[in-house]
């Protein structure tokens, strides 16, 4: 498949390492993480999968490759439904702000552009 500026392409076999580092690439002051399945009678237990070699077919249905829209104009909220949607991944984006990564849920209406940009004023 080829390539397309601004997506992500994601295989069943690709790490969910090298995803985040494709996307830490394209925004340097943005980090996206990825979640595990939450227990359905604690969503509390949501947590961040930090194994460099997790693949993700151990989180997604995905049986082929699949492009994710990341393109600048892309919301937060837009990214995140995107994962969930196409490969049934649960996804977050952080924002840099100094030397710490901040949760954006309270700006996820921002475009991807408007997030890096205010990383890059902390």
């Amino acid at each position: 498949m080829k390539k397309l500026p601004g997506y992500l392409t994601i295989h069943p076999d690709s790490l969910l390492s090298d995803i985040s580092g494709r996307f830490s690439e394209i925004y340097p002051n943005l980090k996206l993480v990825f979640f595990s399945t939450p227990d359905p009678g604690n969503p509390l237990s949501q947590k961040i999968i930090r194994s460099r070699y997790t693949m993700v077919k151990r989180f997604s249905f995905i049986t082929g490759s699949v492009e994710i829209d990341i393109t600048p104009h892309q919301t937060v909220t837009n990214v995140i439904a995107g994962f969930e949607k196409t490969a049934g991944l649960k996804a977050g984006i952080l924002r840099k702000a100094d030397l710490l990564w901040i949760n954006t849920s309270l700006t996820q209406n921002w475009s991807l552009e408007k997030q890096q940009e205010e990383g890059k004023l902390l």
